[in-house]
């Protein structure tokens, strides 16, 4: 994939009622300008995939084919690529956050599963919140008590991507102290559809409501989602508690070695689908 293949893979995306902007894309590339992928027939591209390695874990998003040409083959060739590409990487371990739609082939392919997840979209309202610090403003070291925090969670190494969600939604990004101690933080994105909410990362779920609330007040009048784990009963219990209501369902799946599965009851919101 070259940047300029960005317009035609939106113009796949947008059929979909997927979430992604331009920004988006070019955070792909930037990541792993050598791991995204298109397929092209008669000089438009007809499928994509990214790609995107977190130490010993890849991640597989974005993959999308033209409606036409759906069941003929060409998903599992941009997955094969993908996971020939990480390999050789050296990732141990190969993940992804399957729709319904995609989730036969990877099964196929010998992905298994680890947690659903639920996208929850809600309405942002101006709340007030208590121990939320902006990342911004809050000191030398913040930034990597936030990746500690992030490393409990998912025990990998993920600061070039939370850098850049960071850098694109800078408002946003939080973090909660109790006693001194940083133990929860929030960054997002935004999107055509509405603004994401997650990573959000928390010890307990007075930092994650905390959060939270700062989350919708930062969108303020405007549709926000977050992916919360099914296997955290907290995570549940807050976003029905605000009025967030199911909008899709995905499933996280792994291929390969297992020294890399997620710690769910610390992960409130993901980075979405695309991104772990």
């Amino acid at each position: 994939m070259a940047e300029s293949d960005i317009p035609e893979a939106i113009s796949l995306t947008r059929p979909l009622s997927w979430n992604q902007t331009e920004e988006d894309w070019q955070r792909f590339l930037s990541l792993e300008p050598h791991g995204c992928f298109v397929a092209v027939s008669e000089g438009e591209v007809v499928a994509t995939t990214t790609t995107g390695l977190f130490g010993g874990v890849g991640w597989v998003g974005m993959v999308t084919v033209s409606a036409g040409l759906r069941g003929q083959g060409l998903g599992r060739a941009m997955m094969q690529e993908a996971i020939r590409y990480l390999r050789a990487r050296g990732a141990r371990t190969i993940k992804l956050d399957a729709t319904p739609m995609g989730k036969p082939l990877y099964d196929r392919l010998g992905f298994r599963e680890e947690y659903g997840l639920q996208r929850v979209v809600g309405i942002g309202v101006k709340l007030e919140v208590e121990s939320v610090t902006p990342l911004g403003r809050a000191g030398v070291g913040a930034f990597d008590a936030l990746l500690d925090l992030d490393r409990s969670a998912y025990f990998i190494d993920r600061s070039q991507m939370i850098a850049r969600l960071v850098a694109g939604w800078p408002q946003l990004a939080a973090l909660h102290t109790s006693a001194g101690i940083v133990d929860g933080y929030i960054v997002g994105r935004h999107g055509f559809l509405y603004e994401h909410l997650g990573p959000m990362v928390a010890t307990n779920k007075q930092a994650a409501d905390s959060l939270l609330r700062w989350g919708m007040a930062c969108a303020t009048g405007m549709r926000v989602v977050l992916d919360r784990p099914d296997a955290n009963s907290r995570a549940c219990g807050l976003a029905e508690s605000y009025g967030f209501e199911p909008l899709r369902q995905f499933t996280r799946m792994h291929l390969g070695r297992e020294p890399y599965l997620d710690a769910p009851e610390l992960i409130f919101a993901t980075s979405g689908a695309e991104k772990g």
